[in-house]
């Protein structure tokens, strides 16, 4: 409901049949008036221009504090990785959002005395 992976036809992993490759990883993301809505919590609002970021050449890409929250939830180590490189870059306002949305999320998570 949320995702769609997209592939080609006939594009498959030489790890096993059926096994996929896929290209394209969309999200449908709900919004209302101009905000991007959190799933998981209806009060966790982000203004949609801050969802997609762009590199210096144009190419987007989800914001870093966005990714982290959706990366909060599993605690796996890549996360954990992700957060680790993330941090010194992310500026406070943004460290403050995330924190307030794991908090609200996830309250005692781990991450929350490194935000």
């Amino acid at each position: 409901m949320h995702q769609t992976w997209v592939s080609e036809r006939g594009a498959e992993r030489s790890d096993g049949p059926g096994d996929r490759i896929y290209r394209l990883d969309i999200f449908r993301e709900p919004q209302r008036d101009g905000q991007w809505v959190c799933r998981r919590d209806e009060s966790i609002l982000l203004p949609c221009e801050e969802v997609i970021w762009h590199d210096a050449v144009g190419v987007p890409y989800e914001a870093p504090h966005l990714a982290l929250l959706f990366k909060a939830k599993d605690g796996r180590e890549k996360g954990n990785a992700d957060l680790a490189g993330a941090l010194p870059l992310l500026e406070r306002g943004h460290r403050a959002w995330l924190a307030g949305a794991i908090a609200r999320l996830h309250p005692g998570h781990a991450w929350l005395e490194r935000l």
